[in-house]
């Protein structure tokens, strides 16, 4: 499990801000997901509270059988692991994407990558 708060102390001050706000954004409660499963999980509302938009159309799609609603209250008791591991897959996903942006190293002038130089264009 990633831990938000250990990914945001590697970063500097910017990159922690910029990790903070994004990821206030895309956290979700694990409570909400719960009592949406419970509540609104016969059309799929704890899927799609998670992205998984494809879940959720199946759910709405066969919600007149019953069916959905009542995988639903067994999934209820899952959301909570669930809604973990989407936190945890967009925490990771934003701290990537803010290494990702840094600017890289410049190498000294003459420095090649495989330690030796091609003289005459060959």
């Amino acid at each position: 499990m990633a831990d938000p708060m250990a990914m945001a102390r590697n970063l500097n001050d910017t990159e922690r801000a910029l990790f903070l706000s994004e990821w206030g954004r895309a956290e979700r409660s694990p409570a909400t997901g719960a009592v949406m499963a419970f509540f609104l999980g016969g059309i799929g509302a704890h899927h799609f509270y998670i992205g998984r938009t494809a879940w959720g159309v199946v759910y709405l799609c066969f919600c007149y059988t019953l069916i959905p609603s009542c995988i639903a209250l067994i999934e209820a008791f899952l959301m909570p692991g669930r809604v973990a591991d989407y936190n945890d897959e967009k925490a990771t996903e934003i701290y990537q994407r803010i290494i990702a942006s840094r600017p890289r190293k410049a190498r000294p002038a003459g420095a090649s990558g495989s330690g030796s130089q091609v003289v005459g264009g060959w």
